[in-house]
């Protein structure tokens, strides 16, 4: 509902699937309305937003559904306006004939909606019926829509309320619908469906004994066609407003009073039938998870589908956003197959990320994958991407640990490469002896154990210093600094006796880069560089 031109108008309002994309409004034709066609005759406007917050109407569309000739008994009234994950939106109407015919006289009919295109769309019943509609619910979950039917019947083996559950695929085309409940006790069930594909029902119920009116929220239990109670409260009157949050929470807005001056928004956590942690009913998991710690030489991001799925429309994207600042560090388009490799099953896909993607220590970054990126393999229908703010990955803050090299002199060289087989055993003797004199916790020092050759033969050793496990401990900067001070000027240290006497004071300890470069020989004031 809004007010235009100070006036009331019977109108309704969807936002798109893309939010960038602005909302669509439908609303009655006053223009048909004055020729007696008004029940069938809706005005359509898409609206964009832009980046100042200024409306802009950029699409009419008038009189739809287009009534043919053949329609002019049926009375429409619009149900709900589905979002759909081609930026599109499906309506769905509830028609009814006036005129006793052959065909069914009540029910219901979708129809598409492109984003910005002005061209009608044919009708495509999707559900028919000969008794009235007591109420109709429908929502899209896990890209399809679903419609929950209620319709009353009275014979002589039953007398109470039928659901059906109509699953629509986003074209409008319907493919399945079945019984889901019966219910006899005069509940008057509302049903609502959640992100993720689950019912619930609501009913508001008079209790004789304690004189309060209570609000009854059950969930359905799909295994056993059952209905479990989940809540219920007390609420002031009978009037209430509630919808399904996308956190699979029910939003309940209850007067707190009778008069209706004050009123309570009660948030409920629903029950959730599946770990859905991507807002996606089709995505098992991700390498790495969500609110995983990620290196800055990650390469490769990996996501398992429940079902083999295929890549989709060539301009919907995957894209890293820095999170800080919404800077997009890669983005990558469905056309672009050297980033992707999909198993031969589909139940996979890896995507490449470029080196300069993860940049900076510290950070976050999120995974957005836009809607229509993936469809299902064997039924060919779009599926819902992963939107902003669920794949945040985060990189780790710089290590405090110290790689380099030391460097043995001429002569302990020439010994260490006669005795071959003994190389490692003398790798492990001279840390300890150097954990020993610096000191260091022998814990934080190791070595990958391969020596290698420099000019006249002369043999490095990698060493490094991790970073401290207690508070009292120094870290592996101060570390690294005094022992290259102690190899440095290892005539006046303990550096001079035992094994550690085979380090080569003019290389002392040379760091290790980030980028894999040794740092070249330090300033004599300070023979270490940062790394």
């Amino acid at each position: 509902m809004c007010f235009d031109s100070g006036t009331w108008s019977d109108s309704t309002i969807q936002l798109n699937a893309n939010k960038k994309l602005g909302f669509i409004r439908c609303s009655r034709n006053k223009a048909y309305e004055k020729n007696g066609n008004g029940w069938n005759s809706w005005l359509w406007q898409q609206y964009s937003i832009d980046e100042v917050g200024n409306l802009k109407n950029s699409t009419n569309l008038i009189n739809l559904p287009e009534i043919s000739y053949e329609d002019s008994n049926m009375n429409y009234s619009l149900i709900t306006i589905v979002p759909t994950v081609e930026d599109g939106y499906l309506a769905i109407f509830n028609y009814t004939n006036l005129h006793y015919s052959i065909t069914p006289r009540i029910g219901l009919c979708a129809i598409p909606i492109s984003y910005n295109n002005p061209n009608f769309s044919q009708k495509i019943v999707i559900f028919q019926a000969e008794q009235p509609f007591n109420s109709v619910s429908c929502d899209e979950a896990g890209s399809f829509i679903y419609c929950i039917v209620a319709i009353h019947f009275n014979n002589k083996t039953f007398n109470g309320m039928i659901y059906e559950q109509i699953q629509v695929y986003p074209s409008g085309n319907a493919f399945s619908n079945h019984e889901i409940y019966s219910d006899q006790n005069s509940l008057s069930l509302r049903a609502k469906i959640t992100s993720f594909g689950d019912l619930i029902f609501d009913a508001t119920k008079y209790n004789n004994v304690d004189e309060k009116i209570y609000y009854n929220i059950y969930y359905y239990n799909a295994s056993e066609s059952r209905l479990e109670q989940l809540n219920s409260f007390v609420i002031a009157n009978y009037f209430s407003v509630n919808t399904v949050a996308q956190n699979n929470a029910l939003l309940l807005a209850s007067p707190s009073t009778i008069d209706n001056i004050s009123w309570s928004l009660l948030t409920i956590p629903l029950l959730n039938s599946s770990d859905y942690r991507y807002d996606n009913v089709f995505i098992n998991k991700t390498i790495p998870s969500i609110n995983d710690s990620v290196d800055l030489s990650t390469t490769l991001l990996t996501i398992t589908f429940n079902l083999p799925v295929a890549l989709s429309a060539p301009t919907s994207y995957i894209t890293i956003y820095k999170a800080s600042d919404k800077s997009i560090r890669q983005r990558i388009s469905t056309t672009m197959h050297d980033f992707f490799n999909i198993s031969s099953d589909g139940l996979s896909i890896s995507i490449k990320v470029i080196n300069s993607t993860f940049n900076e220590y510290g950070e976050q970054y999120f995974v957005k994958i836009d809607n229509n990126f993936f469809k299902g393999a064997g039924w060919n229908v779009p599926l819902r991407g992963i939107h902003d703010g669920i794949w945040i990955l985060k990189t780790d803050m710089p290590k405090d640990r110290k790689p380099g090299l030391v460097r043995l002199t001429q002569e302990a060289s020439r010994k260490f490469i006669a005795h071959e087989n003994n190389q490692s055993a003398y790798i492990k003797s001279l840390l300890n002896y150097i954990a020993k004199k610096v000191p260091i916790n022998r814990s934080r020092l190791s070595s990958n154990n391969k020596p290698q050759k420099l000019f006249q033969d002369q043999i490095v050793i990698p060493i490094r210093i991790d970073a401290a496990t207690h508070d009292n401990e120094r870290n592996a900067s101060e570390l690294a600094s005094d022992l290259a001070y102690m190899i440095l000027f290892k005539n006046i240290t303990t550096i001079s006796s035992g094994v550690t006497n085979d380090l080569d004071q003019d290389y002392n300890l040379r760091l290790v880069l980030r980028t894999g470069r040794v740092n070249p020989k330090p300033d004599p004031k300070f023979r270490v560089g940062s790394g």
